[in-house]
């Protein structure tokens, strides 16, 4: 087999292999979630230091919820948790930005009860009200969160995750969404980006190839 050839076929399988390990960083549907109810999470991070201080580092953490294809029976999110540091690393944190209502953040964990005492290394942000309806999702919270330098927990499921939804009349519904999650780097291309340039440079390739056969065939 040729070098134009070899390249022709293991670029592209390359780009969807890739694509396949970065789509299988969200929990939710299709993935191995067994208090997920079909809807889906992915936990991101800023890559770089949004600040820092000789002992600290700050980095914006989203949480996207999809409850789009949610199934566990609840009308509204009420509370969310993330834990993306060990609790003795946690210096500060706040929620920059969330659904309506979701303004207040705490340094404790998640429970039946809501934001409640089971801390861990989580912060929690719960609803005023009922929460926001799951049919307006897709849905972003966005935390500032500042750890000890070099203790984000960014290794594969390192680190984790709590959702609560309720009913029409504001008691908890469903399972208690809590599970481990992989922190995922913003500033790396999203799987679709990367398959869009791979599949511009293939293309590049291909033309290449086909310009060079016809001028030799000119010569």
């Amino acid at each position: 087999m040729n070098l134009y050839r070899l390249i022709a076929i293991a670029l592209p399988a390359a780009l969807l292999a890739g694509s396949s390990i970065m789509q299988a960083d969200t929990i939710g549907p299709g993935s191995d979630c067994a208090t997920c109810e079909g809807a889906a999470y992915t936990l991101t991070y800023s890559g770089s230091p949004i600040s820092s201080t000789s002992m600290t580092q700050t980095f914006q953490i989203t949480l996207d919820v999809n409850d789009s294809t949610y199934t566990g029976g609840g009308s509204f999110l009420n509370a969310v948790a993330i834990k993306v540091a060990p609790s003795s690393d946690i210096v500060s944190y706040s929620l920059v930005s969330g659904p309506s209502g979701f303004s207040g953040i705490s340094g404790i964990g998640l429970d039946a009860s809501g934001c409640g005492s089971n801390g861990s290394g989580f912060v929690c942000t719960q609803s005023s009200s009922f929460g926001t309806p799951v049919t307006g999702s897709p849905y972003d919270f966005i935390f500032n969160i500042e750890v000890d330098t070099g203790t984000l927990l960014i290794g594969t499921n390192g680190a984790s995750v709590k959702a609560q939804y309720v009913d029409s009349e504001g008691n908890k519904i469903g399972a208690l969404l809590s599970e481990n999650i992989t922190l995922q780097d913003a500033s790396v291309p999203e799987p679709s980006s990367a398959l869009l340039l791979g599949s511009g440079l293939l293309g590049a390739f291909l033309l290449f190839r086909k310009t060079s056969k016809t001028r030799k065939a000119r010569a």
